[in-house]
């Protein structure tokens, strides 16, 4: 299952069907299902009001290694943003957590790691 969202009022009714926070499994970025596939794009509609309501998030990525720097950096900026609101559109209203936001800062470091990639030792 690929969720397009994932809404506080779901995660609520399953708390208290489990009488405990969940732990997401998020498939958000899989593509193990269908390898023409390939996410490259941020973490998104997940707001950032999920984080105390959750035990965890884990990321199902790509079967690709390299692409999933992008999903891992982007789950990672969004999880900083802890309880602050979050830009479910995309569009900057305001909100802390902003997936193309996310996303540039994701592709700027990326882009560091591949001048890495030519070097011996990797510096």
């Amino acid at each position: 299952v690929v969720s397009k969202d994932i809404s506080v009022a779901s995660i609520d009714e399953v708390s208290a069907v489990l009488r405990r926070p969940p732990v997401i499994w998020d498939n958000i970025h899989a593509n193990d299902y269908d390898p023409q596939r390939l996410f490259l794009g941020p973490f998104k509609n997940r707001s950032t009001e999920l984080i105390p309501k959750l035990r965890g998030v884990l990321t199902n990525p790509n079967c690709e290694f390299e692409p999933n720097f992008v999903a891992i950096h982007t789950l990672a900026t969004w999880c900083s943003y802890g309880q602050k609101d979050v830009s479910m559109d995309g569009d900057d209203q305001g909100s802390d957590y902003n997936p193309h936001e996310a996303l540039r800062l994701a592709l700027t470091d990326w882009l560091v790691e591949f001048g890495k990639a030519d070097q011996p030792d990797g510096k």
